[in-house]
This record gives structure tokens, sequence and C-alpha cells, in this order.
């Protein structure tokens, strides 16, 4: 039997449920709902009329908004609502840029089919890592997200997605070396460009950063925004309370601490006090600033440690690689000792440091079997 405001359309697959309404001298459609997308002819006629009620609801208590979004709108609006600094801007239009064709992005919301999003995935996965894949889930729920809070009925059609395997091989990252290579690097970091007051300032900046985070395992964006209020050295302590980000309109700011469990007081470790003596020599908050004033860009200070590497010819060290061998140490000792310390938010976490075997403890393994 036909049901009011609801049209049946047929299809390659079988058949769709439009729901249609007259409202304020035109015809709005509210949603469609595929045949495909449900189990059974009653579960989707159930969907269409739970969206068709609800327009009759709106219509009639003056909340319906007749109109539809396309996917670029969409997507404008997520980063309105949900992002709010530049970095994360800057991934999400990466991925959105790379994840759906210009022909596609004047497409209304409500047209797009849990299978047109299949496709576009699958075809990202082809030349993408996984890390880059899981962004696209991200991304595509806080579109649909944002269609919903602006008053667009919409079905969340990434629910539907079965993420495919990415087929770019994911670059493996060192998270270990030795301290022999760890004092050869810092050698090499002192030297590189000393022959400008600019170059050895920020080579040395890096150095006490570096010795930062070696000793107390805390993120470079904390190591690079601590103030001299941080540091105690009567008690022996030292306080994570910040960290060096971008907001919604600038970059490199001193901002808060990436999660509330961030916020920690450690203590200070003898061989840190002359790192945090020379630190609070400087007359600038935070303590190791750029010469323009700003703190410093710890992605740019990333380059600076693959250029040392390349420049010297010694072993290439990156920031988080201290942070690593930091964590597992300390779960070595104690998983929530060493949860508390770094200032993650579940344990979880913190074990990701401490399940892998370091290469030293294969290679002894091996030699063990075949010896």
């Amino acid at each position: 039997m036909a049901e009011k405001h609801i049209r049946k359309i047929k299809t390659k697959n079988g058949f769709s449920l439009e729901v249609i309404i007259w409202h304020d001298g035109k015809t709005t459609r509210f949603g469609t709902f595929k045949r495909s997308d449900y189990d059974s002819d009653r579960a989707v006629m159930a969907a269409a009329k739970e969206c068709r009620d609800k327009a009759l609801m709106d219509i009639r208590m003056n909340k319906v908004i007749i109109h539809d979004m396309t996917v670029q709108e969409c997507y404008e609006k997520s980063l309105a609502l949900f992002v709010n600094n530049i970095k994360t801007r800057k991934r999400h239009q990466n991925t959105y840029d790379q994840l759906f064709p210009e022909a596609f992005r004047t497409k209304q919301m409500s047209k797009v089919t849990a299978a047109d999003l299949q496709t576009l995935v699958n075809d990202y996965a082809q030349n993408h890592s996984e890390d880059s894949l899981s962004r696209t889930k991200t991304l595509l729920k806080q579109m649909y997200r944002a269609a919903l809070m602006s008053g667009i009925p919409l079905a969340d059609q990434s629910q539907m997605i079965i993420m495919p395997k990415a087929k770019k091989p994911q670059e493996p990252h060192a998270k270990h070396c030795t301290l022999p290579d760890f004092e050869l690097f810092l050698e090499g970091l002192l030297d590189y460009n000393s022959h400008t007051a600019e170059g050895r300032k920020k080579s040395r900046d890096t150095y006490l950063a570096l010795k930062v985070m070696q000793y107390i395992g805390i993120r470079p964006q904390e190591a690079f925004a601590l103030y001299s209020e941080d540091i105690d050295l009567v008690h022996g302590v030292i306080y994570i309370r910040r960290s060096i980000g971008s907001t919604a309109t600038s970059m490199r700011q001193v901002i808060a601490t990436k999660t509330g469990e961030s916020i920690r007081v450690l203590p200070i470790p003898d061989p840190l006090r002359p790192v945090l003596e020379e630190m609070l020599t400087h007359d600038t908050e935070p303590l190791l600033q750029d010469l323009d004033g700003l703190p410093y860009d710890t992605s740019k200070i990333s380059t600076l440690l693959c250029n040392v590497a390349a420049s010297k010819k010694v072993p290439h060290i990156n920031q988080y690689m201290l942070r690593h061998m930091f964590g597992t140490d300390m779960t070595k000792k104690n998983v929530k000792l060493a949860q508390t310390m770094m200032g993650h938010e579940s344990p979880k976490m913190t074990l990701n440091y401490a399940n892998k075997a370091s290469l030293e403890e294969m290679r002894e393994a091996l030699d063990k079997r075949y010896s």
C-alpha cells in the first residue's frame, strides 16, 4: 500500500524510497533510502516513514530547514564546528582534496550513498598509507555530524563503510637509539651552523630541549614550552602545563597541554639539573624561544635534526625517539608510574611502549638460537 509523501523509484539493484513533501510553495526531498542498504522491504519502509514523520513534525513546529547541503558545504561546516587549529585544518584539507574529486564536491550530501563513499575510500587506499587512510573515516564522520547539527536530516552513510587495507607501505620509524649514537648526534648538532650566532643559538636551544626529553620523556611541544616558573630547582620538580601548537588563527603559540592528564609534576633527575640551570639563564618566556620572539616550530626542529644527520654523517635522531626510549624503560619498571609520568590518558597508550621487542633483544635471541 502506498504511503503518503513516500515515492518508490526503481533502480538497478532494486528500488529506493524518497520522502517528498510539498511545503512553502515547493516540493522538498527530505531523504532517500536505498533498498540495498537495508535487510528487508519492511526495514527500508520503516526508515522512510521515520524520516517523513519527523519532517512533518518539524514543518508543523516551524523547525524545518528547507535546503540541502553539498559535500563542499558539509566539509566547510565541519571545519567551522570541529577544527580549532591551523595544523589540524591543513591535515583535513589535504585529506579532503585527495579523497573527493572536484566534480563530487558539488553533489548534494543527501544523494551521496554508502557505495559512493566506499568507492572513494577504496581509491584513496591505493596510494596512501594506513595512517592516512584512518583520517578519512574521521573526516566523513565530522561532515555528517556537521550536517545533522545544521538541521539536515541525514543518515550517516560513513557508518556502513568497510575500511580497506592501505596499499602504500607504511614507512618504518626508528624508535630507539644507543646512548653513544645519541651523544655523537649531539656533537654534530652543536657543530652544525656554528659559524653564525643564529645557528649556534638554534642548535644550543635544540640541544637543551633534547636533553630534557631524554631525562624525563616529555613531548617535544612540552619541552619547548617551559617557562621559568615551571622549573623548581629548590624542591627538585618540573611542572608540565603548557605546549607549543597552533590556534585557529596563529601558528607557534603557547597553548594548553594535549589532554588533562598531560598536566603533571615530574621529579628532576640530577643529570638534568645543569641543563635546566642553563635554561633559566635565558631571559625569554618560554625559555627556549626563536630569534623572532616566537616559540620554536617543532616541525622545523625535526627538519634541523634531519639536516644535522645528513651533513655531519651522524646517526639520525628524531624528537619522539627520546620519548619512546623513556617510555620503554619506565614501563619495564611500573606501567602505572609510566602512564602518570608520560601524561597518557589510559594504560593502553603506555603499554604501546612495552609490547615490542627492541632490535638488540631480537639480535640477542637470534645469536642464542644459531650459536
